[in-house]
């Protein structure tokens, strides 16, 4: 809601309704963007561009800028025209995914429901489904496809970040269900689902969640400790001699609610520099290093002990933990 003044200045609604009545304004009603509204599209910079929205909208929300790289002269819209293509469950598609919490870090069974809305005349259907993979998650397995409680042989493919199954059969009334595994490392995690057709592959209908955070997966453990940094498993003792036994250094870790990828550093026990290890490789949330005992020079380091400095950057503040590994020849 925003309420303004006869004059068109927007106070608070506390202000509005202290003023005298002959010098309020109208209260204005607008439309708030919830969870069922897409993201934006890409923008278009060329007349006659088209653009593609999830299916089914009834609204449209468009945002404009008009640039010209001429400062003499000015852009200016004179046709805007709208295509509509017909949705392919007119009623629209519901869903939501089970169980509601899960374990950080662990490979966990879930299942996702989709169910169609009451059926139209005409209405193409889905044969495809397009499961966007949550944050940081590279892994996921089909374990079942079910459609009206009957299982069917789903063909699974990953394709831009998500997991697409494509079903045997095209799916007007009937429930399916997707049964999977995969990984979770963020609280909490949302599931965005879309149904397709192979037959119009311009149509893209989106899943809306059947109630609030049904479509949504908590995992506690995250909030439950204010640490970054988890699981942290290292190499204790190694030799660099090349003999092709324990001749590296591995470091290993998980990083949870903050996409930055931590700095690793060795030390001596004074404290002085010895190395930094750049060469994470990175998969999901985990981060893997490797440090095969030489110094910044490239010249392999003396027997000895040594620190493994680990900090990771957030908004919230930088954190810093350290392990100490041995090096012996």
């Amino acid at each position: 809601m925003r309420y303004l003044l006869a004059n068109g200045t927007e106070v608070t609604r506390e202000g509005w309704e202290a003023t005298k009545p002959m010098r309020r304004g109208p209260i204005v009603k607008s439309l708030v963007r919830d969870a069922t509204w897409s993201s934006w599209s890409e923008p278009h910079r060329s007349s006659g561009q088209a653009f593609l929205s999830p299916t089914p909208r009834r609204w449209l929300r468009l945002r404009m800028h008009l640039i010209s790289d001429d400062p003499a002269s000015f852009p200016v819209l004179r046709r805007l025209s709208f295509t509509r293509s017909k949705p392919l469950i007119t009623q629209g598609v519901i869903g939501g995914i089970w169980p509601a919490e899960a374990g950080l870090d662990s490979m966990q069974a879930f299942v996702y429901t989709l169910t169609p809305g009451a059926s139209t005349v005409g209405d193409p259907g889905y044969d495809r489904i397009r499961l966007e993979l949550p944050w940081r998650v590279h892994e996921a397995v089909l374990d079942s496809v079910a459609v009206g409680g009957r299982l069917v042989a789903g063909v699974l493919r990953f394709e831009d970040g998500a997991l697409v199954v494509d079903l045997p059969e095209v799916i007007r009334t009937a429930r399916v269900q997707l049964g999977f595994h995969t990984r979770l490392f963020r609280d909490p995690t949302y599931f965005k689902v879309a149904v397709l057709n192979s037959g119009y592959p311009d149509r893209v209908q989106q899943v809306v969640p059947a109630r609030p955070w049904s479509d949504i997966v908590f995992v506690p453990e995250i909030p439950a400790r204010r640490s970054l940094l988890r699981s942290i498993t290292h190499t204790e003792v190694f030799s660099p001699n090349g003999d092709g036994v324990n001749d590296e250094y591995h470091l290993q870790l998980i990083v949870v609610k903050t996409p930055a990828v931590p700095r690793v550093s060795i030390y001596r026990l004074d404290g002085s520099p010895v190395a930094e290890l750049a060469n994470a490789e990175v998969s999901g949330a985990q981060m893997r290093y490797t440090w095969p005992g030489t110094d910044a020079g490239g010249a392999l380091v003396p027997p000895g002990t040594y620190l493994v400095g680990i900090t990771v950057e957030a908004e919230a503040g930088d954190q810093t933990t350290t392990r100490v590994v041995s090096v012996a020849y």
